[in-house]
């Protein structure tokens, strides 16, 4: 089942493996653990979260069973390749502070009900998102951005992708997994 759960699981894990990706190499056998690694992470963190809704609403929630389905357009988009290459490029700082912003968004809509799961505190899954929250708030901060906001948080769907962006998902086609759907 793909929602808007998998697909803010899906941005989380795509900025994970560029940053992966760039401290490992590029060679194909760190691309294949880093892909591997992907899948867990995104399992691991749908599964707490689905834990979380079935302690939070008392009743069974039927496991996610996830696959990591990478988010291209933020791969190729020049604002977040920035935060991983400093130094690249010219940087638009209200880009990369808005992609920040809405990376740092999304583990806030998901780690609430992830911690209302018996295991978070001690998963890989936790140690991810609090490390990555801890650099995205000291990132934010370090640029001068406002941390927190007043506006909701809520789950980054694929809906929210700009129109000029699509074609490539379209191109690049939905899977990392040459033909698993």
């Amino acid at each position: 089942m793909r929602d808007s759960t998998t697909d803010t699981v899906d941005y989380i894990v795509t900025v994970a493996v560029m940053n992966w990706l760039i401290n490992a190499g590029w060679d194909t056998e760190e691309i294949r653990r880093v892909v591997a690694l992907a899948d867990r992470a995104g399992q691991g963190i749908c599964d707490h979260y689905t834990a979380g809704q079935a302690k939070t609403y008392d009743r069974e929630i039927p496991r996610i069973e996830y696959r990591w389905r990478p988010v291209y357009e933020v791969m190729l988009e020049p604002a977040v390749r920035q935060i991983f290459t400093p130094g690249q490029g010219q940087v638009d700082t209200t880009a990369v502070i808005d992609r920040l912003s809405r990376l740092h968004d999304c583990l806030q809509h998901l780690i609430p009900m992830c911690e209302r799961s018996p295991e978070w505190e001690t998963s890989e899954s936790q140690k991810l998102a609090t490390q990555m929250s801890e650099t995205l708030q000291s990132t934010l901060e370090r640029m001068g951005a406002p941390v927190g906001s007043d506006r909701t948080v809520e789950a980054w769907t694929r809906d929210l992708i700009p129109p000029t962006s699509k074609p490539v998902a379209d191109a690049v086609g939905d899977d990392h997994t040459n033909g698993r759907s």
